[in-house]
């Protein structure tokens, strides 16, 4: 999706990708480390990691929303 140059909603949208991304490390070293764990034929410890990484994210997501003045109608739509 495009945003416009005179759009409202530009400087919100670049405050919010740029907080975001600064999870980006930690989604990929979660992704190396579930490689590592599954080679030594360990799958448990990926999923509980998985499972406590999104139970973080969810809240997180919706404080970077509140924080960049976003609603929360556009962040529903993302999960």
């Amino acid at each position: 999706m495009l945003c416009l140059q005179d759009s409202p909603m530009l400087i919100p949208a670049e405050r919010y990708l740029i907080l975001r991304s600064l999870g980006a490390p930690a989604v990929l070293l979660s992704l190396a480390m579930q490689g590592v764990f599954r080679g030594i034929k360990d799958t448990k410890t990926p999923l509980y990691a998985t499972g406590e990484m999104i139970s973080c994210c969810i809240p997180l997501s919706v404080l970077i929303a509140e924080l960049t003045k976003h609603s929360m109608h556009g962040l529903v739509q993302n999960f």
